[in-house]
């Protein structure tokens, strides 16, 4: 299970229009779906189709 976290303020949420989620990398294929869940954000649907998602792999040390 992959944490995602979402980075916005509460008076950024009118009007949004993409949302960036950082997530980490490791064993997802490129074609899996990916469940967002915005625990912490409430009252607001997202269409997944506006979501950008960017993905950035932790780097080895």
């Amino acid at each position: 299970m992959n944490e995602v976290t979402i980075n916005g303020k509460m008076k950024d949420i009118e009007g949004i229009k993409s949302i960036t989620v950082p997530i980490d990398v490791k064993n997802i294929h490129t074609k899996q779906s990916l469940t967002v869940k915005p625990t912490a954000i409430k009252n607001v649907k997202i269409d997944p189709e506006k979501v950008k998602v960017q993905v950035t792999p932790k780097e080895q040390n």
